[in-house]
């Protein structure tokens, strides 16, 4: 227990100036620092709270910002329109709690909001029976395209993603067989593999939108769990599903692909240890990422107009900034892209759709920061340029209205 509480010393730090109804001994004030990890929870975290134990804490972020709030342990009992025990999240602060979300009962839930201003209440009946929360707050850049907040219904605990199993792009290598449980492809009438895509929950991968556009969805296939696409009995979790529908993110413009995203629904994906879903960069989302290094996969062409690979293939890919892209692209690169460029290391043809995954190295966890979109060549002096899935989270969730992962 020791080693978990160790981690919440950035908590929110006491205030005394902000008159509250509240318990005054129980009101806290934190400003702040963009992309800093902060966490609320009752005092008596991790035992629950006594009856009558009511508190409030305020955050404000920095301009332009927004805060990102993730709940993963709520345990509190549940009653009709939480009338009892509840959580009021609001982003209009402390002076106006008429608009707030309100929680109860046990689950996990996550919320965007746009303001600068968070406000957490906790209220619980004289009777209670007690009850305990985590919450865990970020400011992130307000990169966000949507004026309303979003939140990730409640759902059960037991939440995993983006691991990697540690038992050719150009100038990559072969993964290991089941290294990304993650990874999908997707299959044409024809049978083969022609672009890749991302398990984020058991009904819903993505990919670019440019893989699906203009096609007839009855005709495609979602590959998992595979590695050797020329035998088949590499591995034994290797299954095919059909496609039941795909929606493209509204935006989407096949000149300039733009908006290169796409959702690709089938029919309850089968996760096991090696066939699961990746994270969505929820905590990084104020993350320019210039510099860090991606990892792209996929099963596409080994050179340019080549022979595609039978096997699953890596490589790692320097993201450079959207500024110093544009000058060797000569085209604009919106805030929803952003390019890789390693000299002698690329996508390919095929790639298309297919991950770049960053590696959290505190918890091993693989996120999805880009999808393969398009470029000049494979290998060439000219950079990549691959679709920013931090620019889509909320229509990832308006769309699919699932709870995933926040880790």
């Amino acid at each position: 227990m020791s080693m978990i509480l160790s981690n919440f010393w950035n908590f929110l730090m006491p205030m005394s100036a902000v008159v509250s109804p509240l318990d005054p001994k129980c009101n806290y004030y934190q400003e702040l620092a963009m992309g800093e990890l902060y966490y609320i929870f009752n005092n008596e975290y991790p035992r629950n709270y006594t009856a009558g134990y009511s508190c409030q804490w305020i955050a404000k972020s920095p301009l332009r910002s927004q805060i990102f709030l993730s709940c993963e342990d709520l345990n509190m009992p549940k009653s009709s329109n939480c009338q009892h025990d509840r959580l009021e999240i609001s982003s209009s602060g402390p002076k106006h709690l008429s608009e707030s979300h309100t929680y109860c009962g046990s689950g996990s839930v996550s919320l965007i909001l746009q303001g600068s201003t968070l406000s957490v209440v906790l209220r619980t009946r004289s009777r209670s029976q007690g009850g305990r929360f985590l919450c865990a707050i970020t400011a992130i850049e307000s990169n966000i395209e949507s004026d309303q907040s979003f939140d990730i219904p409640m759902a059960d605990r037991g939440c995993n993603c983006g691991w990697k199993n540690d038992k050719k792009i150009t100038g990559g290598h072969e993964t290991k067989v089941n290294e990304y449980p993650a990874m999908v492809g997707l299959v044409d009438a024809n049978r083969r593999i022609y672009c890749g895509g991302t398990i984020i929950s058991n009904t819903y991968v993505l990919t670019a939108a440019h893989c699906v556009h203009n096609r007839d969805a009855s005709t495609l296939y979602v590959q998992v769990g595979d590695h050797d696409v020329s035998t088949g009995d590499d591995t034994p979790y290797s299954a095919l599903y059909k496609v039941v529908d795909y929606e493209m993110a509204e935006g989407y413009n096949p000149i300039t692909y733009e908006g290169d995203i796409a959702l690709v629904k089938v029919n309850n994906i089968n996760f096991n240890e090696n066939v699961g879903p990746i994270c969505l960069p929820f905590r990084h989302s104020f993350n320019n990422y210039a510099g860090n290094f991606v990892t792209a996969l996929g099963w596409g062409q080994l050179e340019f107009s080549g022979r595609p690979s039978d096997t699953l293939q890596e490589v790692d890919l320097e993201i450079i900034a959207n500024e110093e892209c544009e000058q060797s692209a000569l085209e604009p690169i919106p805030n929803s892209e952003f390019c890789t460029y390693t000299s002698g290391k690329d996508t390919c043809q095929s790639d298309s759709g297919g991950p770049l995954l960053w590696q959290n190295q505190s918890n091993g966890r693989l996120f999805i920061w880009g999808i393969v979109s398009h470029g000049a060549g494979c290998g060439s002096l000219s950079p990549g340029i691959n679709t920013r899935v931090a620019s889509f989270l909320k229509w990832i969730q308006d769309r699919t209205g699932q709870f995933f992962c926040v880790l």
